[in-house]
C-alpha cells in the first residue's frame, strides 16, 4: 500500500491481486483524483504471476483532446472489440501521415460491470497496441432525469 505525500515518491505500483476486483481500479484513480491530487495511470506489463499492474502518477497530465471520441460502456460491452475501436483511434496510420485519429479517447461509465469492462479494455489496448497507455479517471456529475448522479469518466 502506497500514498502520495509531501516531499515523498511521486509514483505507487498497483498489483491487482483479486482477478474480479478489476473495475475497482478505475474507482480507486478516480476517488484518487477527486481529492486535491491529480494523478495518471499507467499499464505496466504484467509479471510471471499473470496479476494486472498500474503505475499511479502524481502530477503528470493527460490533455484530452477538445472533442474527444465518446464510448459509453455497459456490463454487456465486448471489451475486445472496445480495445480494438480505441486502438483504431489512437494507432498512427500511414494515410494520414503517421499521426492518429485522435490524442485522447474518452470512456464514460456507471457501475462496476462497466467499469470492470472498461478496464479490461485498457489493458487490451495496452497488448493491442504494445504502447504506453495512460489514462485518468475522475467523477463528473450527470443529470439523469429529476436527479443528479455521478458518472466515471476516464480519459485515455
Amino acid at each position: 500500500s502506497g500514498h502520495f505525500a509531501e516531499g515523498t515518491s511521486k509514483a505507487v505500483d498497483i498489483v491487482l491481486m483479486e482477478t474480479g476486483a478489476r473495475g475497482k481500479l478505475l474507482y480507486t484513480a478516480a476517488f484518487v483524483n477527486a481529492k486535491t491530487i491529480q494523478s495518471s495511470v499507467q499499464v505496466l506489463p504484467r509479471q510471471r504471476n499473470n496479476h494486472c499492474r498500474l503505475r499511479m502518477i502524481h502530477d503528470f497530465p493527460v490533455d484530452e483532446d477538445a472533442e474527444p471520441d465518446v464510448f459509453r460502456i455497459s456490463g454487456s460491452t465486448n471489451h475486445t472489440d472496445l480495445a480494438r475501436a480505441i486502438a483504431y483511434r489512437l494507432k498512427p496510420r500511414p494515410d494520414r501521415k503517421g499521426s492518429s485519429l485522435s490524442r485522447t479517447v474518452r470512456l464514460d461509465l456507471f457501475g462496476r460491470p462497466a467499469a470492470e469492462k472498461a478496464m479490461l479494455a485498457v489493458e487490451d489496448l495496452f497488448f493491442l497496441t504494445r504502447r504506453e497507455v495512460t489514462f485518468v479517471a475522475r467523477f463528473e456529475r450527470r443529470d439523469v432525469g429529476e436527479e443528479s448522479r455521478p458518472v466515471l469518466v476516464t480519459t485515455v
